[in-house]
């Protein structure tokens, strides 16, 4: 029945889903998804690659959307680990396997598997297709095509990724093919170097408009996988641990009141003698002037002109490169700006400088909140 793993065979497992369904083999168009119960990664490990996932194909996405013209979702991933032989034995058909090599900032390779049929959908709105009733084979013209867009996808995914570990992250150039999986000599492509038996599956639920629902499957070996979490992990110290609370002070017992003594009858009452008071210098209370003149009157001309359109623009940072070093660019190079991690980003309006703000995420797209505003009369100025 299982292995030593506590592992299902695919024919297990088919045997299974056939005697619940009462019915024998059912061709089915999705993947039977991975299976495995190894616990080679711990919960962190895997909320961690979850994450990493949902980063990487999130800024894919949206590279996609911007390459095909179509709006494409992904959902959250799901992640588990399985054997890399039960993750060949998965797939039945024809899929796009795209290979991933790190080589700075990370060393070691992910694999991206796409179906066919989704492939052919993505190249054909690239070549100006309409992404409907596509048929056929990826011939040579629309590999290069679907494989452009993979390397767009992931030239965007390493940029967010890099900003995730806070460090340069590069790869090379996607190496992008078919694989038959339902001929049983297709061998799955060796992305690990280091023994690796295991692997964790990130799967995601891909859709373009109304023209494809797919899994897409990002897989990673185990020893990336925990390379990623010591980079990390690199330089988070633990949070101390909470003070201990201060100890209550001790309760002393109410003073007792003294005895109250009564004057002689037959004394009169003699005020105590005046005391000696120093003489306090009082001063005139100064504020701040806040009269109208600090504050900007528009001229009235102005009013005329609140309908123009103005085009804003927020600048991330600039740089400076020399000619050589533009001619070198190519894509996942890193371009290092003049702006810290965390600074400001800066607004303008017609190029000129008006507030800043930091970047946010509103829905899919991206959004600046303003957190200073130029003062207005320096922001009328540059505006003249």
């Amino acid at each position: 029945m299982a292995d030593s793993g506590n592992f299902l065979t695919q024919d297990e497992l088919d045997a299974l889903l056939g005697a619940i369904s009462g019915g024998g083999e059912n061709s089915r168009s999705e993947p039977a998804k991975p299976v495995g119960g190894s616990s080679t990664l711990t919960a962190e490990e895997l909320d961690m690659i979850g994450e990493v996932g949902n980063i990487i194909m999130g800024s894919a996405a949206t590279a996609l959307f911007t390459i095909i013209g179509k709006e494409v979702q992904i959902t959250t991933p799901d992640v588990r680990t399985s054997r890399l032989s039960e993750v060949r034995k998965s797939f039945k058909e024809e899929r796009l396997v795209t290979i991933l090599e790190f080589h700075q900032g990370l060393s070691g390779s992910n694999i991206l598997v796409m179906d066919k049929k989704t492939a052919l959908i993505i190249a054909d709105l690239m070549m100006g297709g309409t992404g409907q009733d596509v048929k056929g084979e990826l011939d040579e013209l629309k590999s290069s095509a679907v494989g452009e867009a993979m390397n767009q996808m992931m030239g965007t995914a390493s940029t967010a990724m890099a900003g995730f570990l806070k460090k340069p992250i590069a790869i090379t150039p996607p190496n992008v093919g078919i694989s038959d999986f339902s001929r049983k000599e297709v061998q799955f492509p060796e992305i690990s170097t280091d023994g690796d038996t295991d692997a964790a599956v990130v799967s995601f639920r891909m859709e373009i408009e109304d023209l494809a629902t797919t899994e897409l499957y990002q897989i990673v070996p185990i020893s990336f996988v925990k390379r990623l979490y010591a980079l990390f992990t690199e330089g988070r110290t633990p949070a101390p641990p909470p003070a201990p609370p201060p100890k209550p002070a001790p309760v002393e017992p109410p003073a007792q009141a003294a005895p109250r003594r009564e004057a002689p009858q037959d004394m009169g009452y003699f005020p105590p003698p005046p005391q000696k008071h120093e003489p306090v210098t009082v001063q005139k209370a100064e504020f701040e002037d806040f009269s109208s003149e600090s504050l900007v009157h528009l001229p009235k001309q102005l009013e005329l002109l609140y309908d123009v359109p103005l085009e804003i623009t927020v600048e991330l940072g600039r740089s400076r490169l020399t000619l050589k070093e533009i001619l070198d660019l190519s894509i996942g190079s890193i371009i290092e700006l003049d702006k810290l991690t965390g600074e400001h980003v800066d607004i303008l309006v017609n190029g000129k400088v008006i507030a800043r703000g930091e970047v946010v995420v509103v829905e899919e797209s991206f959004g600046v909140r303003v957190t200073e505003i130029v003062n207005p009369r320096d922001r009328l100025r540059t505006l003249r």
